[in-house]
Order: structure tokens, then C-alpha cells, then sequence
């Protein structure tokens, strides 16, 4: 059996999931310190001629941080509007570190349905494989805003799996 070491050096691909506890401060605000050290790891990757794609937690924690008057109620809609606010705080920090490796990155947010979908699924992967193409870092995560259920795909080892499936 090969050691992560020589899966990594023998792929071209790569997909990386990120997780809250990794991008987020004790107080749920983006880790730019941490996420600086994670993004200097994927660069010599990419410098490596590996293609990266991000699968992104810490929306909702970052969410919260971001509008500090509110506090966690459990309530679908309410962390719908979470995510929303802490996906452009994650975004945000995530341009910001990439681009001083000159690195462009995208977002994709993508729900159960569309990698359940045929047409949307090519359309997703047909996305990838450009942005890929172009040198371009896409960020995925799952479009909790739109997700009909709490946590629609699950969490995003789940996500993660579904991503590199598409290939």
C-alpha cells in the first residue's frame, strides 16, 4: 500500500478539505495567520504542478464572529443567513492570502442537488476542470443559504469525496 507522501507526488489532482477548526480563530473570525500557513503548504503544491481544489468549512463560525450581536439559535434559517455572511468573510481572506502568491481563486457553492443532477454535475465539473486549466484555485463548498435542509450533503467530508468523484 502507498503512503500519502507518494499518492500526493503521483497525483495531479488534488482535492484539500479544510475544516472550521483549521480557518477560524478561538472567536469564530477568519484565521488569517493560520490560513497563510495552509495556502504557503497548497502554493508548493501548485509550484509542484499539482492542480488544487479547495473543499472549505467555516462559514457558519465565521458567520457568527462577523455579526457578533447574534448568537447561535437553532434554527435552519437563521444559520442559513450565517453562512452567507461568514462565506464572503472566508472568500474574502482566502483572495487576499492567494493573491500574494499571485495566485487568482473562484467559489463555488454547490448544494445535494447539483451533484445529483446530471446536467448541473457536468456543468460543475466542466467549471473545475477550466478554472483548473486557467492556474486558478476553486473553493467549494456547500450553498447552505439555498440548502433545503439543515446540512443537505452533510458536512463537507462528504463533499469532498463527491468533489474528487468528478473525475
Amino acid at each position: 500500500m502507498k503512503k500519502a507522501g507518494e499518492l500526493i507526488r503521483e497525483a495531479h489532482k488534488i482535492v484539500i478539505k479544510i475544516g472550521s477548526s483549521s480557518l477560524t480563530n478561538r472567536h469564530g473570525l477568519a484565521d488569517r495567520r493560520m490560513m497563510r500557513s495552509l495556502v504557503e503548504q497548497i502554493v508548493s503544491l501548485i509550484e509542484a504542478n499539482k492542480q488544487i481544489i479547495i473543499v472549505s468549512s467555516g462559514a457558519a463560525s465565521s458567520g457568527v464572529a462577523t455579526i457578533n450581536k447574534w448568537h447561535r439559535k437553532n434554527d435552519v434559517h437563521y444559520k442559513q443567513a450565517l453562512c452567507a455572511i461568514g462565506q464572503v468573510e472566508l472568500m474574502s481572506a482566502y483572495r487576499d492570502i492567494f493573491w500574494d502568491s499571485s495566485i487568482h481563486v473562484a467559489q463555488l457553492l454547490i448544494t445535494r442537488e447539483d451533484l445529483l443532477t446530471p446536467k448541473r454535475r457536468l456543468y460543475i465539473r466542466n467549471t473545475l476542470f477550466t478554472l483548473l486549466d486557467e492556474g486558478v484555485v476553486p473553493i467549494v463548498n456547500e450553498n447552505d443559504s439555498v440548502s433545503v435542509e439543515e446540512i443537505e450533503i452533510g458536512d463537507n467530508d462528504n463533499l469532498s469525496a463527491m468533489t474528487a468523484d468528478l473525475w
